[in-house]
């Protein structure tokens, strides 16, 4: 990304996909003559046919200060649904996804950041309406954030309307808009 002439972001990512395992590597920023940058090392590895374990590390360098964060991670998937759950030294999060039919889907999440002693459950599903073109998402979470997107497929065109809100109480917040999506 560039702004006037200036480069304020650059990233690039490389993964492999081997038979059994996933490798990637990203790096944001980097700049090897003042050794600054952010990298991020992702490895996954399947166990079984329904479970994953893997690891992320993840190294940051800016102006001489170093954080290096290690983080672990697991995957089980069953016919319909999925858990996921990460721990490492900036928190946990776990979830769970559900497909309850072809039509309906919901998770939960949780995480916790232990840098900001703060945690938060957001809930969310999905319900499609085929025969309408017309597919709703919604959430909610424990910071008082209620959200929803409607989207409509404006067939035989290749257009998408949304409509999208979101409101949270507390923070006396409101945000409302809409979209045409090609594609």
């Amino acid at each position: 990304q560039k702004q006037k002439s200036v480069w304020v972001f650059m990233q690039a990512d490389a993964e492999y996909r081997g038979k059994d395992f996933t490798a990637s590597l990203t790096v944001g920023n980097p700049d090897f003559l003042n050794n600054s940058g952010i990298y991020v090392a992702h490895y996954l590895q399947r166990m079984s046919p329904r479970l994953d374990l893997g690891a992320e590390l993840l190294y940051h360098n800016n102006a001489g200060q170093e954080v290096a964060l290690l983080t672990l991670a697991g995957r089980c998937t069953g016919d319909n649904w999925v858990a996921a759950a990460t721990a490492g030294q900036a928190g946990w999060h776990a979830s769970y996804w559900h497909k309850g039919n072809e039509n309906v889907q919901a998770g939960v999440e949780y995480e916790y950041n232990t840098r900001a002693r703060d945690s938060s459950v957001s809930l969310g599903y999905q319900i499609d309406v085929p025969k309408a073109n017309v597919c709703f998402k919604g959430m909610v979470d424990t910071n008082w954030t209620v959200a929803a997107v409607l989207e409509k497929r404006l067939l035989p065109l290749p257009f998408s309307f949304m409509l999208s809100g979101m409101v949270n109480h507390v923070k006396n917040q409101a945000r409302f808009g809409f979209g045409l999506t090609i594609g």
